[in-house]
């Protein structure tokens, strides 16, 4: 009896010796942790406020947009400092073409408005492959304003803007669906906002120079969908 009570204690250990996920046995991790991620995203923005305003009011003490829905593009950095807490930067540029509706109007160009951006992301995890983001950005815009040109009895008048400048913020939320330990596709709705200001505005006649006015402003809103892929390093 007590050689057969020896067997099963020695059967028993060599068994629980091989169970991986036994309590006293502390398993190896074999993939190391991402603390770095960077994805590049495109899709679409909806303008909103004074950007996205059909308006006639062009440079008395205020200017509106004309924007199109358009196009939206960026890439984001993101580096984890502590836990679910990261450090985000991203670079975006929203696309938007003219919404003519002055007849007597016409515009060269569309907008192009440039975002340079700093912030925060807390993220979860509701599963192993599944990432849900909750972002807040803030930062440099520069935008451009498209030329608008009137020709009437045989004038020539042209308006146009120097580039704007000012801060805007950004919040939005994101989703990401991990491929692999590296790869993920992500989905993302954000609404960048800011007020920007034009330093100045020309007006020409037939080419020539009648005035120039002050600084113009424009409140800047945009909502933006979307897709891409992301890096995990």
């Amino acid at each position: 009896m007590k050689n057969i009570v020896w067997i099963f204690v020695l059967v028993s250990s060599a068994c629980l010796g091989q169970v991986p996920n036994h309590p006293n046995i502390t398993p190896k991790d074999t993939t190391p942790k991402k603390h770095f991620f960077i994805s590049a995203n495109y899709g679409i923005n909806l303008p909103t406020d004074d950007y996205g305003t059909a308006s006639h009011m062009i440079a008395s003490g205020g200017i509106q947009g004309y924007a199109k829905t358009g196009t939206h593009a960026n890439i984001t950095c993101a580096i984890t400092v502590s836990g679910n807490i990261s450090l985000l930067l991203r670079a975006g540029l929203d696309m938007n073409s003219i919404d003519n509706s002055i007849t007597l109007y016409q515009y060269s160009g569309g907008f192009n408005i440039l975002q340079i951006m700093g912030g925060i992301s807390y993220q979860v995890a509701p599963s192993n492959n599944t990432l849900l983001r909750v972002q807040a950005l803030v930062g440099y815009i520069n935008a451009n304003y498209p030329a608008t040109t009137i020709i009437y009895q045989g004038l020539t008048e042209t308006d146009s803007f120097q580039n704007a400048t000012g801060l805007g913020y950004s919040m939005g939320v994101g989703f990401e669906r991990k491929l692999n330990p590296t790869w993920g596709l992500v989905a993302n709705l954000s609404y960048t906002a800011g007020y920007i200001t034009y330093p100045s505005n020309s007006v020409s006649i037939n080419g020539a120079t009648v005035n120039e006015s002050t600084a113009t402003n424009m409140n800047y809103g945009s909502v933006e969908m979307t897709v891409g892929v992301a890096l995990h390093l």
